[in-house]
């Protein structure tokens, strides 16, 4: 499964300040990788993560949005 992010940036670098990048920052949290010196390729492999899914119809095709992530038990 692929996750879709629209990213807050300042200049040519993620904007890390509170309110930016806050459903990044759930998927981080839900990896257990919010923690200072985090790059996007720590990612690459990361898991498991609980995924929320829910389904929308736009002119009778189906999307699958992804609405939230959580720790996996």
């Amino acid at each position: 499964m692929k996750a879709g992010f629209f990213l807050d940036m300042n200049g040519s670098k993620l904007d890390m300040s509170p309110g930016k990048n806050t459903r990044l920052n759930r998927l981080r949290e839900a990896l257990g990788q919010n923690a200072a010196g985090w790059t996007p390729s720590k990612l690459k492999g990361a898991g498991p993560v609980k995924v929320k899914v829910s389904q929308r119809v736009d002119n009778d095709v189906i999307y699958n949005d992804i609405k939230s992530f959580g720790k996996a038990k």
